[in-house]
């Protein structure tokens, strides 16, 4: 993309506490990466625009808080360790789980504008 490096010093940062303490992502980052450029060590499956995993735990962030405050304010804190947790770790740019948060947030409030018009029209007898 003509960015050049710049998350080489987080990936620098990550590998040096792998050296420490195993962490299981880069690994699978490098499987994934591999089938991306089709070796036959690697596997597919890369989709990073728009996080799917900050997108599901906000839609399940939104439903929670309609079921319970204390639920819901779970969900937003599992919802914000993802989004966290997926950048730190180098799988995501932050716009990847903006992107996914908002595109949740959009169709849930289309969704739920077009369930209301429904249950406006709708006739009791």
């Amino acid at each position: 993309l003509g960015l050049g490096d710049l998350y080489q010093p987080l990936m620098d940062a990550l590998q040096s506490a792998n050296r420490q303490y195993p962490i299981w992502a880069l690994s699978l980052q490098d499987r994934l990466w591999d089938g991306y450029q089709g070796l036959p060590s690697g596997s597919m499956g890369i989709s990073a625009f728009p996080s799917m995993h900050v997108a599901s735990a906000v839609l399940i962030a939104l439903y929670a808080t309609r079921l319970s405050v204390s639920l819901g304010t779970l969900m937003w804190i599992f919802a914000v360790l993802i989004m966290l947790g997926s950048v730190v770790l180098g799988w995501h740019y932050a716009i990847d789980g903006y992107a996914g948060a908002l595109v949740v947030l959009a169709i849930w409030k289309i969704t739920g504008a077009a369930l209301s018009r429904a249950d406006a029209r709708t006739i009791t007898v």
